[in-house]
């Protein structure tokens, strides 16, 4: 097991948010994205952005290149942000903001 890499994870109380049921809906549209990802898709999503784990290490027990791993997290979050939010395009910054 990896250490935190913030000590805020282990010690500062867990953020509430004033809406529940949207945090609670989001987890939802998250997780139903995640079961339309193809499962070599799927995998790789879980292992580089859920587990953490180096794009090497997840290449490496993929038996895939670490290029390969790169384009599959970039290719799972663009399909994940079409499928959890709808293919609306999420709220744009301000530049300078």
């Amino acid at each position: 097991m990896r250490a935190a890499k913030f000590p805020c994870q282990t010690s500062c109380p867990p953020r509430r948010s004033s809406r529940p049921e949207s945090n609670l809906e989001l987890r939802r549209e998250i997780l139903r994205a995640m079961n339309k990802l193809s499962p070599r898709l799927r995998a790789v999503v879980l292992l580089a952005l859920v587990e953490e784990e180096p794009y090497q290490s997840i290449a490496e027990a993929l038996g895939i290149s670490e290029s390969a791993v790169k384009l599959r997290v970039f290719r799972g979050v663009r399909i994940l942000r079409k499928n959890a939010i709808g293919g609306r395009s999420p709220p744009m910054k301000e530049p300078g903001n």
